[in-house]
C-alpha cells in the first residue's frame, strides 16, 4: 500500500542520530573523532530494501562498471585489485595510465534533495518509483542521542542518512 500510494508515514522517517568513536588513537574530546550514524525504523529499512532492488534494476546501466562503490561484489579489495591490474597492464604495454581519485568531504551530508530527484527523473526512473523516493525524503526528521539524552527533533532538509546502504546512499552516488 505504501508503494502504490507513494506514502511513507512521518513516524517511519524519524531517525535517531548516535555517534561512534572512530578509534585509532584519535582524541576523544574532538567531535571530528566521531562518526554520526542514523538509526531508523526497521519497517523503513525493509521498505528501503524493496526500493533499492527496484532502483538497482533500473539504474545499473548508469553506474560505470569500474566504479567500486554501491555495487554488489565491488568493495575496496576488488577496486584495489582492478587498479593494480590496470597499472601492471600499462607497465607491460609501455603506456601511460592516468588516474583520478575523488574523495568529496562530507558528500552525503550535503546532498541536495531536489537535485537528486531531478537527476533520477533525467535518468528515466519510472514516476511511480521516483514518487516513492521523494516520499521517503519529505518530512524526514532526526534527533541526537548523547549520553542518554535526546535533543529536540529537527527537519532533515538535505543530505542522506548515513549508516544505511539503501536508496539514500545508492542514488546519491549517481
Amino acid at each position: 500500500m505504501m508503494y502504490r500510494n507513494s506514502y511513507v508515514p512521518d513516524k517511519m522517517k524519524m531517525g535517531v542520530i548516535v555517534t561512534l568513536y572512530k578509534g585509532g588513537g584519535k582524541r576523544k574530546d574532538d567531535p571530528k573523532s566521531y562518526r554520526a550514524i542514523t538509526l531508523s525504523s526497521c519497517l523503513l529499512k525493509l521498505y528501503e530494501r524493496c526500493l533499492l532492488e527496484s532502483l538497482q534494476n533500473k539504474l545499473h546501466d548508469y553506474i560505470h562498471p569500474l566504479q567500486g562503490g554501491f555495487r554488489k561484489h565491488m568493495g575496496c579489495n576488488m577496486t584495489s585489485f582492478l587498479l593494480r591490474e590496470c597499472i601492471a597492464h600499462c607497465n607491460e604495454k609501455g603506456s601511460v595510465l592516468y588516474a583520478c581519485f575523488l574523495d568529496a568531504k562530507q558528500a552525503f551530508d550535503r546532498v541536495w534533495h531536489d537535485g537528486l530527484f531531478y537527476k533520477l527523473l533525467q535518468l528515466g526512473v519510472p514516476l511511480s518509483l521516483l514518487s516513492n523516493v521523494i516520499a521517503m525524503h519529505n518530512s524526514m526528521s532526526s534527533c541526537v542521542l548523547y549520553k542518554g539524552f535526546y535533543s529536540d527533533w529537527f527537519a532533515v532538509l538535505q543530505g542522506t542518512r548515513q549508516g544505511l546502504y539503501g536508496p539514500h546512499s545508492y542514488i546519491s552516488a549517481l
